[in-house]
Order: structure tokens, then sequence, then C-alpha cells
């Protein structure tokens, strides 16, 4: 059997509720900012023959991290 509730605790779960959605609303706003905000990059250029590298000239050991 439930027991009752008294005013004050259904009080403080209403203005808890309220305090939840105000939250979530101010989240999803920031969020709706957040992504509006995103830049895509545009895909790099491929090499032109102007900027072609001969791989034969390339030394990959002299590259490597």
């Amino acid at each position: 059997m439930q027991e009752p509730v008294a005013d004050d605790a259904v009080a403080d779960g209403a203005a808890g509720g309220r305090d939840l959605r105000q939250g979530v609303t101010a989240l999803i706003d920031v969020m709706r900012d957040l992504l509006s905000s995103i830049r895509f990059v545009p895909p790099p250029v491929e090499n032109d023959a102007d900027n072609a590298v001969d791989e034969a000239d390339v030394d990959d050991d002299a590259n490597w991290q």
C-alpha cells in the first residue's frame, strides 16, 4: 500500500521536473547552435602535372617517423 505524500514533496517533484525540462531545452539549444556552426572542409585537390612529385625521387625512409 502506498503512503500519502506530503504537499512539500509533490511541490519539490514538480519543481524538479520543471528544472529538468529547462535543462534539456537548454542542452538542445546548445547542440543546435553547435551543429549549425559546423563547416565542412572542401576535399583536397589532387596533384596536377605542375605539382606532381616523381615517386622515384621520394625517399620513404627519410620521411618515416
